[in-house]
């Protein structure tokens, strides 16, 4: 999805119809004066209300992508929350052409798997949007003319959204559990546990029990406010500690019993 063409489209359609009117008259012009084909037919286009109302569709929703794109293309990405940044995003682009009822009842690890061709609703019952609403009841546009545009729209969102879903990582549900890691839920004293992430990775740890005393201690130590808004600087912090508990008393690391590390840390 990481891709400079999703933000470039989003740039050209918010232009376009932010010049609009100028764009019109400029090609209108141009075509009756220099007798240019090119000109001729861009005045065309842009004399037809339904290429405004497709275009004021496209960037209710390349609005919505290319956000979780920026995200995705940072250059300080908190990988504990971008998996849910991506789901929210295939969530909102759902919920456009498929039944709500339907997509209420997935749970978020579920969606790169699940079914909507038998959910898409018709055309004439979607909500595009309240500038494609406006502009339609406002512009010259018959029904007809209204209900092929609909149709587009809903074509290209249907597409936009099986693209995504196969784009959408397998391991969804551990990539979830990540958000376990952030700041707020490891020092909360009703955090979620991490045994559901760990058993996962038994090899790693085998000595459970010891990990999750760990984990349970994390709560109980005063850690600078500075390291508390990022995931990354936090667990920075609780690897230096760890170090400095191991340093302090070198004979005594935790270590499970095949001398893996697991988190040592000091209680204030």
């Amino acid at each position: 999805m990481a891709t400079t063409r999703w933000l470039a489209r989003l740039a050209a359609v918010q232009v376009i119809l932010e010049e609009w009117d100028a764009l019109k008259l400029h090609f209108e012009m141009s075509a009756s004066h220099e007798r240019c084909y090119t000109a001729r037919e861009l005045g065309s286009a842009y004399g037809d209300p339904q290429n405004r109302l497709y275009l004021l569709f496209l960037r209710k929703v390349l609005k919505e992508v290319v956000r979780v794109n920026k995200v995705f293309q940072g250059q300080n990405v908190d990988v504990t929350k971008i998996t849910e940044d991506l789901l929210d995003m295939y969530r909102s682009l759902l919920q456009i052409v498929v039944d709500s009822s339907y997509i209420s009842k997935c749970p978020k690890q579920n969606l790169p798997t699940l079914n909507i061709q038998n959910y898409i609703l018709p055309h004439t019952v979607i909500n595009f949007g309240h500038e494609f609403n406006s502009y339609a009841e406002s512009c010259s546009l018959h029904e007809e003319q209204i209900n092929y545009v609909k149709k587009r729209c809903k074509e290209f969102t249907v597409e936009l959204v099986n693209q995504v879903q196969v784009r959408l990582p397998d391991n969804v549900e551990t990539l979830l559990m990540l958000k376990h890691f952030q700041p707020s839920n490891a020092t909360s004293q009703c955090k979620n546990s991490i045994m559901p992430i760990a058993c996962k990775y038994r090899s790693t740890f085998t000595n459970l029990d010891e990990l999750e005393t760990e984990w349970n201690k994390i709560n109980f130590v005063q850690w600078p406010p500075a390291c508390l808004g990022s995931t990354v600087s936090f667990w920075a912090e609780v690897n230096e500690r760890r170090n400095s508990a191991a340093a302090k008393d070198p004979g005594n690391e935790d270590r499970d019993t095949d001398g893996e590390e697991i988190i040592s840390l000091e209680v204030e």
